[in-house]
């Protein structure tokens, strides 16, 4: 079986000042400071859904909900109350999400820069105002497939994979679509990567999810989505002492 990965790393460049400024790529998170003043306000750098990274401006006194609300806006979506910030930490259970009702500037550091995310996962999802708080989930949920927090077996990433390549490159254009078209989009996790999935995904594309609206995928994958085993779940790292692993331990005794 050929190894090769299907998809490539793409390492951000993050220009400096300006207003909005949208980054995109799937590369490591940069290093360029999460917050920093600016006159009588505050920038802050957030990775939004599909790990774009966008630095906002606020007042000083800006609290993180004042963030959040800025940055649905600029998603486009009225569904609010659904989302948060993250703050992720290499040891998960430092992992947290920040107080919206408390001062940003308070909760959050130099050099690690926080996910705008959705903390409840809903269904059905008739409740959402708006079609684009779908597109954001999916957006998330792809995220979690690739670095496993939602795992997934190779058939479920062909489906999901077919689904996503629809909704951000449409209909399969023979004239467009040639080679791995794909490549671009991750949609799988790097040790599940090979050119073998890569064909299996662009196949499903081009002969079973091209033609559906950009809606009508994102539907489908959330009605896919909903039925893996650890949908809506998330996992943390427990810490157990010494002593407690000790007194769970019994003795085997023989007559």
């Amino acid at each position: 079986m050929d190894s090769r990965p299907i998809l490539q790393t793409v390492p951000v460049s993050v220009p400096s000042g300006g207003h909005s400024v949208t980054t995109k790529g799937k590369g490591p998170k940069t290093t360029v400071p999460t917050a920093k003043p600016t006159g009588n306000g505050l920038a802050v750098r957030v990775i939004l859904p599909g790990n774009e990274q966008t630095e906002f401006k606020l007042d000083k006194t800006a609290s993180a909900q004042d963030l959040v609300n800025q940055a649905c806006r600029q998603l486009g979506t009225e569904d609010v109350e659904f989302f948060g910030l993250y703050y992720p930490d290499k040891i998960e259970t430092h992992s947290k999400w920040l107080k919206l009702d408390q001062p940003l500037k308070k909760q959050i550091n130099r050099k690690t820069l926080p996910d705008l995310k959705m903390k409840f996962y809903p269904t059905p999802f008739t409740v959402y105002k708006s079609e684009q708080t779908k597109y954001l989930l999916c957006l998330q949920l792809q995220t979690d497939l690739v670095s496993r927090r939602l795992p997934a077996k190779l058939a479920d990433l062909v489906v999901l994979g077919s689904l996503m390549v629809q909704m951000e490159l449409g209909t399969f254009d023979q004239t467009l679509h040639h080679g791995n078209y794909i490549v671009s989009i991750q949609l799988a996790p790097q040790y599940m990567q090979t050119i073998e999935l890569a064909n299996d995904i662009m196949e499903k594309h081009r002969f079973t999810t091209s033609g559906m609206s950009k809606f009508e995928a994102v539907n489908q994958y959330l009605d896919y989505a909903q039925r893996l085993p650890l949908y809506g779940t998330t996992m943390f790292s427990v810490e157990v002492p010494v002593k407690q692993r000790d007194i769970s331990r019994t003795d085997a005794k023989t007559d």
